[in-house]
């Protein structure tokens, strides 16, 4: 992970690892950006899309 303003590096992400929660929930600009030293799947999913989903599973999403 790379800090857009600084260009400095921060953390090698790891298989399983994951990014942009934080601006996908908040709706806040990224800060990092991430670049690839070898082959990678990235699995993408819309904010529309992931919230029609979550409702089918707000009791794990809620805090009682």
């Amino acid at each position: 992970m790379i800090h857009r303003a600084t260009h400095s590096y921060l953390k090698e992400l790891q298989i399983g690892d994951n990014f942009g929660e934080i601006g996908f929930f908040t709706d806040n600009p990224r800060l990092l950006s991430v670049k690839s030293r070898d082959y990678c799947e990235f699995y993408i999913i819309d904010k529309k899309d992931f919230l029609k989903i979550a409702e089918d599973y707000i009791h794990a999403i809620v805090r009682l």
